[in-house]
C-alpha cells in the first residue's frame, strides 16, 4: 500500500506534524482539528467519530458545540 512506504511515511509525518501545531495554537487536539477540517470541507457531513474512551467522546463532542458559533 502506497501510503505505508517509507517516502510517504516521511511526508505523511510532516503533515501529522502540521497538525500537532494547529491543535496546540488553537488548544485543540489532534482530532479535533481533523473533524472541524472535514466540518468545513463539507458542512452537510454528519461526524461519527469512534471512540472507546468516554473522555475521547466529550472532546468531539465539545468541538461540535464550538463548531455551532462563529468564529472569533
Amino acid at each position: 500500500m502506497p501510503q505505508f512506504r517509507k517516502d510517504s511515511f516521511l511526508k505523511n509525518r510532516e503533515l501529522f506534524d502540521y497538525i500537532l501545531q494547529l491543535a496546540d495554537r488553537h488548544h485543540a487536539t489532534p482530532s479535533q482539528i481533523s473533524l472541524a477540517w472535514m466540518l468545513c470541507k463539507k458542512p452537510w457531513i454528519v461526524l461519527i467519530p469512534g471512540t472507546r474512551q468516554l473522555c475521547r467522546l466529550k472532546e468531539n463532542a465539545e468541538l461540535s458545540i464550538s463548531s455551532s458559533h462563529p468564529k472569533k
